[in-house]
């Protein structure tokens, strides 16, 4: 009679990219619910100001796979995904999860990248119709993951269409999250199958036994508050369109080369962000859980992790900088936050209600926009079994990244504090056993 325990071996890396993110993750199962094997590998952002370092990250991480099952984009911003185009030539990806809020907040992107001086027509595509940008790049299936509330995530998407009125494409009614064998069928014109997934949908990677399994976890921040239709309308003024005509990349990228419409609508959008396209606000990020999760009675965990930088004593480590944590027990998971805005309480609050449920089992917390003070809150270390939190950010940030104030915190609560920068050396590593 078989053993209805399956043993299980998790990896998760953080590469030393600097400004930037670029995470990585492999669950390998002895046996699947099926009776075969899972090995199952997805990545979480791949961008950086250092392209020089995320070359190196990428084709080291070639040299690992040929395939990723899941890419999980947090936001369309610069240093979160400029890599993405070299990580798609290096291996082939099945499914890519994008954050899916309402029509307004991809042109706003557009319009900060511009301002930042990071705008590209290939950031444009991939902004305003990534099914045709990544299904030309390979990708089967794109799922958009709703935005959240902090009264609980929608069920479907907004009455309002989607993004039709950006790309003019019809939504799609499917609702699977996660196919491990995706199909290779795509729209004409290769472009990647389309579905929706709600915010805090829990997709499970494998099964350890009975009511024991391994998941990953998507949650899009909240919408901020904005005059949705009045932006629209003025953009559209902006753009010279007739009355039923839609907002299409080509038209938008034709705008953001010309000094006057990118005036205009510059000035459509300081109308609704306070602050404008040189102020400060929210923007609307995916953060990821991958752990356990269960009920009573969950197996026991070993853990090791291969780490150098920091706050950690020097006899924590062996000769080859690895060693396993005593009484692990059974947290070991992990949150990437991408620039998730968790100083703000509504979006905190939502991103809580998310992740509660979990908490019991979470380890490792990779802190929001690169440890800055704006982005943090002191309940993000209250999971109580909470040890290690990561910044990724340049070892010498223009930005001030990681805050003083956030590390400090950090330490005060009795956490371990790891900064991954662009030197090598800090790279991180984690491996997990089933017991």
């Amino acid at each position: 009679m078989n053993d209805p325990r399956r043993h299980m071996q998790v990896t998760r890396c953080q590469y030393p990219i600097g400004q930037g993110c670029f995470s990585s993750g492999r669950i390998q199962c002895s046996q699947g619910e099926s009776g075969s094997s899972i090995d199952f590998r997805y990545i979480y952002d791949c961008g950086t100001t250092n392209q020089g370092v995320l070359r190196d990250a990428v084709d080291s991480y070639r040299k690992r796979t040929t395939y990723v099952d899941a890419l999980f984009i947090s936001h369309l911003h610069v240093d979160h995904v400029n890599g993405i185009d070299r990580l798609l030539g290096a291996v082939k990806v099945g499914t890519v999860y994008i954050p899916y809020v309402n029509p307004v907040m991809p042109i706003i992107e557009l319009i900060e990248a511009e301002a930042e001086g990071a705008l590209s027509a290939s950031l444009i595509e991939s902004t305003i119709d990534p099914e045709s940008w990544f299904g030309r790049r390979g990708v089967s299936r794109v799922v958009r993951v709703l935005a959240s509330s902090d009264e609980g995530p929608p069920a479907t998407e907004p009455e309002d269409g989607g993004d039709n009125e950006l790309d003019g494409s019809p939504p799609s009614t499917g609702r699977s999250p996660l196919n491990r064998n995706p199909r290779t069928s795509r729209r004409a014109g290769g472009r990647a199958e389309r579905s929706t997934v709600a915010s805090g949908t829990p997709l499970r990677i494998a099964t350890l036994f009975q009511g024991h399994h391994w998941i990953l976890v998507p949650h899009v921040d909240p919408a901020p508050a904005s005059h949705k239709k009045a932006f629209i309308r003025d953009i559209r003024i902006a753009l010279n369109l007739r009355p039923r005509e839609r907002i299409t990349s080509t038209r938008l990228a034709d705008a953001l080369r010309s000094p006057t419409e990118i005036r205009n609508l510059r000035n459509c959008y300081e109308r609704i962000v306070a602050g404008g396209s040189r102020g400060y606000h929210n923007r609307v990020s995916m953060s990821l859980y991958s752990g356990p999760a269960g009920g009573e009675n969950g197996p026991s965990w070993s853990y090791g992790i291969t780490a150098r930088s920091s706050t950690w004593p020097p006899w924590w480590f062996e000769s080859l900088g690895s060693r396993s944590l005593p009484e692990v027990g059974k947290a070991v998971g992990w949150i990437g936050t991408g620039d998730a805005a968790l100083g703000v309480e509504s979006v905190r609050k939502a991103w809580l209600k998310a992740y509660r449920p979990l908490s019991q089992y979470l380890s490792t917390l990779l802190l929001p926009h690169h440890g800055s003070r704006h982005n943090f809150h002191s309940e993000l270390l209250d999971f109580p079994n909470l040890r290690i939190c990561l910044a990724s950010a340049a070892a010498r940030s223009r930005y001030g990244h990681p805050d003083r104030s956030v590390v400090g915190e950090i330490l005060n609560r009795g956490k371990f504090f790891l900064h991954v920068s662009e030197r090598i050396h800090t790279g991180i590593r984690e491996e997990i056993r089933s017991g």
